[in-house]
């Protein structure tokens, strides 16, 4: 199973949810949408989380990034790709859904 992991803070990662899922020998490939664009095609995870920061979900005009993050996770949920949502990430997931 492959993992796409929305880190939105290097300070707020992926943490023992990382461990969690490398335990269970599962991929994770960790995303900044802030730095970079998405590693590989939505449809080519099983699964996504989405992890904390310190902004705001509704900040998208001073985080430009949020929006891309939160039409990523829309179309997990449209694609009905298992999504979890842990601080930030839930907001933005709820904002998503």
């Amino acid at each position: 199973m492959r993992v796409l992991a929305l880190v939105h803070h290097v300070v707020a990662g992926t943490g023992v949810f990382a461990d969690e899922v490398t335990h269970r020998g599962h991929e994770l490939e960790e995303w900044l949408p802030s730095a970079r664009p998405i590693p590989r095609p939505l449809s080519q995870y099983d699964a996504v989380m989405a992890f904390g920061g310190g902004m705001q979900a509704d900040q998208e005009d001073r985080y430009p990034w949020l929006r891309v993050a939160r039409n990523t996770l829309r179309d997990a949920l449209e694609r009905s790709v298992p999504t979890l949502g842990v601080c930030l990430g839930a907001q933005v997931l709820a904002r998503a859904a």
